[in-house]
């Protein structure tokens, strides 16, 4: 091999260990818009010497955000333990502590902020922003022409994005509530859609594909088709694989470089309605129309326990912060808080009069914060005497 080449090559190779495209670089932390800006930058001059064929400039700017970015991951994890305080969930002494409403008819979705606002997608074809500690709906986002099935806060914090029935994605200015980009090239429902470690959008559509689309410009970069049914759900793992879930009772790991199925697992006797990975990152948790969920060894796709319960459809599932419980919310108008090394029930929640479609924690870990299709959101935690 000439002497160029081969020096081109092992650029290439370089390139390769260091861009964060083709690399594994850790999940997303919080950024501040500033430091956000300052790493966008750096990509975009790495990027911009790629394509001009200046390979050991563009090692240099990806070496310089690799640094940086974990510098700031660093400064992230010690600020962190700093400020860590333990706190025990007692969820025995859980009940309702508040209802938000405002909604016209069910609340599908539903995320806590950076700054701890409540932000619900809602078969009312509405997102609403609330204030978490006065229960009052701050804001109103119209623009969706049918249902909205989930919602998300960008990893930067200025925009909301959406998901709708109407096939598409709406992406909001979260400070105006103004729609400031629609991406529609879809067939069918977006059922979800979330933000990657690196800014693209990743859709689950009732057209049973994932997409890959570039935020910028809403242009579909890659289509993931396997499935015999809608996807219900997807995620990104630590490592940057796709998790699906879907209709066809099945769950997929997809390279999501090459857009391949590495694995799918099999056991569910009905439509697997969301999945999450594990916080020590060996497990994926299902929550299934076959009213059960299930946690599975991601490395060799074995489910390895079963936990039952629910008198029907699961519809979601998390982990708690300790990892030590997992809460799931269920069309039986419960929440079920399990204690996840013996698989039992340990406690109930079940004031909602309807189906309950989602429970999250709050950033706190004080409080369990439900969907439902009683058109409310229910805020749980200690009662106080």
């Amino acid at each position: 091999m000439p002497k160029q080449f081969e020096k081109a090559n092992n650029q290439e190779q370089e390139l390769s260990k260091i861009n964060p495209r083709k690399v594994n670089i850790p999940k997303p932390i919080e950024l501040t818009p500033e430091q956000d800006e300052n790493l966008l930058d750096l990509a975009n001059k790495a990027k911009q010497a790629e394509e001009q064929g200046d390979l050991k400039k563009a090692i240099e700017f990806y070496q310089e955000y690799k640094d940086e970015y974990l510098n700031l991951k660093r400064e992230k994890e010690i600020e962190e333990e700093e400020n860590f305080e333990t706190i025990e969930s007692n969820y025995e002494e859980y009940g309702c502590t508040q209802t938000l409403e405002g909604h016209n008819s069910l609340v599908l979705s539903i995320v806590e902020s950076h700054d701890h606002r409540l932000i619900s997608a809602s078969f009312d074809y509405t997102i609403k922003i609330w204030d978490q500690e006065t229960g009052k709906c701050i804001k109103t986002l119209e623009g969706h022409k049918a249902p909205v099935y989930s919602v998300v806060e960008s990893h930067d914090h200025r925009h909301i994005i959406s998901a709708s029935q109407d096939d598409t994605i709406k992406i909001w200015d979260q400070k105006t509530g103004e729609c400031i980009k629609t991406l529609g090239e879809y067939d069918n429902s977006v059922l979800l859609v979330i933000e990657s470690h690196d800014h693209r959008l990743i859709s689950a559509s009732a057209d049973n594909t994932i997409r890959i689309l570039d935020q910028e410009t809403g242009k579909c970069i890659k289509t993931l088709g396997g499935h015999n049914g809608s996807v219900r759900s997807v995620i990104e793992s630590h490592d940057h694989r796709l998790i699906s879930a879907s209709a066809d009772n099945t769950i997929k790991i997809w390279d999501q470089e090459t857009g391949k199925c590495i694995k799918t697992l099999e056991g569910h006797d009905n439509d697997v309605n969301s999945v999450i990975e594990s916080h020590n990152n060996k497990h994926l948790i299902s929550a299934s129309a076959d009213n059960t969920i299930k946690i599975w060894d991601q490395e060799t796709g074995k489910c390895i326990k079963t936990l039952e319960g629910h008198d029907n459809d699961v519809n979601s599932v998390i982990e708690s912060h300790d990892n030590k419980h997992l809460i799931s919310a269920s069309v039986d108008n419960t929440i079920k808080i399990w204690d996840q090394e013996t698989g039992k029930c340990i406690k109930i929640l079940g004031e909602h009069d309807n189906s309950m479609w989602l429970a999250i924690e709050s950033h706190d870990h004080k409080h369990i914060i439900s969907a439902s299709g009683s058109d409310t959101i229910k805020i749980w935690g200690e009662k106080k005497d």
